[in-house]
């Protein structure tokens, strides 16, 4: 799966499944692929006015693998009650859009490593810090022994 989609959106699924957690959006991230967006899934945890606990209301968070990611679709799974009720869209969407704007800042400041097994498949994308050790960090992340990576392309935040 994570071979199919483009590295960079790949990577910020990812990095919105790491980072977004708590105040309702309180389930397991559940990470694909759907025709042209990489998707994200969850759901929020409503409170009704009392503080209690309210039920769930799933949602989707759909990248576009060709695009500017901002342009991101926020889609309710199912019933959207709960979400017509606590006003959800606008807090997803401002809650994701700050979340995307601030890894895209990172993003750009990132060392991407793109490697490829011998056959020439695509194996693993990984966005680094610049200094860090690639070959170690590479090493551990070898998805079975003895595995070999034939070619490695390193793309630097300027484009190069």
């Amino acid at each position: 799966m994570k071979n199919e989609i483009e590295p960079k959106v790949w990577t910020l699924a990812k990095y919105l499944a790491d980072q977004v957690h708590g105040s309702g959006v309180d389930s397991d991230w559940k990470l694909m692929k759907e025709k042209s967006f990489a998707v994200i899934k969850n759901s929020f945890h409503c409170m009704d006015e009392h503080g209690y606990y309210d039920g769930w209301q799933d949602f989707s968070i759909k990248l576009p693998l060709n695009g500017d990611v901002m342009h991101f679709k926020l889609v309710f799974n199912g019933d959207q009650y709960l979400a017509q009720k606590n006003m959800l869209r606008d807090y997803l969407e401002q809650l994701f859009a700050e979340a995307i704007s601030l890894w895209l800042e990172e993003y750009d400041q990132r060392v991407m490593v793109t490697a490829y097994n011998r056959s020439g498949r695509h194996w693993i994308s990984i966005c680094l810090d610049p200094g860090l050790q690639i070959q170690t960090l590479l090493r551990n992340q070898s998805p079975q022994p003895g595995y070999r990576i034939i070619r490695l392309e390193i793309r630097y935040p300027d484009g190069n």
